[in-house]
């Protein structure tokens, strides 16, 4: 199995990952567009 092979390089990637993804997700409420049509922030985060 792959996660037998994981060591804790495996880890930090993770959590390195995690913090990119999850801290990075409003950059997109930041946009000129958005901020043109003046969007309701529960409008950006629920969008799919």
């Amino acid at each position: 199995m792959i996660l037998d092979k994981c060591t804790d390089a495996c880890g930090y990637f993770a959590a390195v990952a995690a913090a990119i993804c999850l801290g990075s997700f409003g950059v997109p409420a930041k946009s000129k567009v958005v901020t043109r049509l003046d969007a309701d922030p529960m409008v950006i985060q629920t969008e799919p």
